[in-house]
């Protein structure tokens, strides 16, 4: 871009010239006789804006609500300014990528414009304006950018050299009383320890800003997990969601398993039910893909929670 903030330098030659009168050497052509809207993406990724004369430069380019800054290249392909706002004068090439739409502007010739989409991500069009003008005019290129598809899963690696597991922890899944005292018989309860257990499992991730939700759509892809076997993992079947927070999934054993817990005669008996849970932490990359053909990688730390065993206690009461 030779000269991206010249846009203005002709004004003091040309202004005198208008003040001597009206002829046809003032006049300049109308480059863009009617302003266009077009739409790109999802099928048709770029499309070409024709104008009638080359008198014209980028003055902007504007999202819904804020200028948009971006890359900007020579004709050569040389990065000018990076991280800059997204104008300039002459043939050159723009870019625009905010993680969930990128886009490119480019001006090959005096005559065309090309605007091309990477991806879009969000669920709803996104509206571009691109004003394009010289010292007297100016036109606006509406721009929509259709959503494309989301990405998909490839795989997922675990990092077992740094996986950790512990079955030393209990929590309390039930609590009652066996109120006997007005009896002379023994009355017993029937305690079902497993009945509404659940898995619980979470993809903690290392970048809480990883927008998964608007990459992958929702409901998040569902990503193999590991289960323990002999206090080892293993990779089977089972799978979740790829999601931050806490999942609740079923047990891979029967949960129909029961205790018969008994008050002797005139006793009143406190009953509490925990389960013993087998944890584990693994690190996790998951490798995913977009229809462009673009990659991206999830980092985090997988957790698991597993009830597999149970533990009755029967405080005694002050009674």
């Amino acid at each position: 871009m030779r000269k991206l903030f010249s846009r203005y330098a002709l004004s003091a030659i040309v202004a005198p010239l208008l003040a001597v009168g009206c002829n046809d050497g003032v006049f300049i052509d109308d480059f863009l006789p009617e302003a266009p809207s077009v739409t790109v993406g999802p099928d048709d990724t770029s499309v070409t804006i024709r104008f009638e004369a080359g008198n014209w430069d980028i003055l902007s380019v504007e999202g819904p609500t804020t200028s948009l800054s971006g890359d900007i290249y020579d004709a050569e392909g040389n990065l000018l300014y990076g991280n800059h706002l997204l104008y300039g004068d002459g043939l050159l090439r723009m870019t625009y990528d905010d993680g969930l739409l990128d886009f490119g502007i480019e001006r090959n010739d005096y005559r065309t414009l090309r605007i091309t989409l990477g991806e879009s991500l969000r669920d709803e069009p996104w509206e571009t304006r691109i004003l394009v003008g010289n010292d007297y005019e100016s036109e606006t290129v509406s721009v929509t950018f259709a959503p494309t598809e989301k990405y998909r899963v490839d795989s997922v690696v675990y990092r077992w050299d740094e996986f950790e597991s512990w079955d030393n922890s209990i929590e309390l899944q039930d609590a009652f009383t066996i109120d006997n005292t007005a009896s002379s018989e023994p009355a017993s309860v029937v305690v079902s320890p497993f009945r509404n257990a659940k898995r619980t499992v979470r993809f903690w991730p290392d970048d809480f800003n990883d927008r998964r939700e608007e990459i992958f759509g929702v409901p998040l892809p569902e990503i193999v997990i590991p289960d323990m076997a002999d206090g080892t993992p293993v990779v089977a079947e089972s799978s979740a969601r790829f999601a931050r927070n806490d999942q609740q999934l079923p047990l891979s054993f029967p949960d129909d398993e029961q205790v018969t817990v008994t008050a002797k005669p005139h006793e009143r008996l406190n009953v509490e039910v925990y389960l013993s849970l087998e944890q584990f932490r693994v690190p996790y990359t998951v490798y995913a893909s977009g229809p462009a053909g673009r990659q991206r990688t999830f980092t985090g730390t997988l957790h698991s929670s597993l009830p597999y065993d149970y533990l009755i206690l029967k405080p005694k009461t002050d009674e």
